[in-house]
């Protein structure tokens, strides 16, 4: 930013010397009025009109001429307050702007990760839209892992819907299926359906 100071004293001195010379003019205006009135007394009578003109004329001019400088002082100062206002107007506008860009800044930095997880989120849900169901997806029930060792001897074994679920004192099994209740296991051979055999002898004995 540009400083003025130079031209604001410039402008302060000439308005010093302008006030001195209206300070004179007015002084030179007193001394011709007494000059014209001691003149007249002089003769026997009164100031004349030409007389007091004539002698208050330098003084009046010299005072004008003061008091123009003056004016053209102000006018200066006056040039220089707006240059100076305008830019720290100027300044602020800047900073207002950048500020500005910074507050946009930061709401795009928290505007993308919401807008990418929102878009991340409707692809989603949109593949497990377009993926079909499974028939024992949502209603697998619970089994337990068991290890890749051959089941032990059944202890007791039931027949449920055509097929056999064996219990080996801890486990239900079926299949390579292994299960920890029985109510789990039939659950799970529900929804496998019925066997073909037991179809068979269904339809047999009909």
């Amino acid at each position: 930013m540009r400083s003025y100071e130079a031209a604001r004293g410039y402008f302060s001195v000439m308005a010093f010397f302008a006030w001195c010379v209206i300070a004179l003019g007015t002084v030179a205006v007193l001394i011709g009025l007494g000059a014209a009135g001691q003149m007249g007394r002089g003769f026997g009578m009164g100031p004349s009109p030409a007389a007091v003109i004539a002698t208050i004329i330098p003084g009046a001019a010299l005072a004008f001429a003061g008091f123009l400088g003056l004016v053209f002082c102000q006018m200066g100062r006056a040039g220089v307050d707006t240059a100076e206002y305008a830019q720290q107007s100027l300044k602020i506008a800047r900073e207002s702007l950048e500020i500005s860009k910074q507050s946009l800044k930061q709401q795009s930095a928290v505007r993308d990760p919401s807008y990418a997880a929102l878009q991340a989120t409707k692809h989603k849900l949109r593949s497990d839209a377009d993926t079909p169901a499974s028939a024992s997806y949502g209603d697998k029930p619970p089994q337990v892992d068991a290890p890749d060792t051959p089941h032990p001897e059944p202890v007791e074994t039931y027949e449920h819907n055509g097929r056999t679920i064996t219990f080996d004192g801890q486990y239900y099994h079926f299949a390579k299926m292994t299960f920890a209740e029985l109510d789990f296991a039939k659950s799970y051979i529900n929804q496998l359906g019925v066997s073909e055999t037991t179809k068979i002898g269904s339809a047999t004995r009909s």
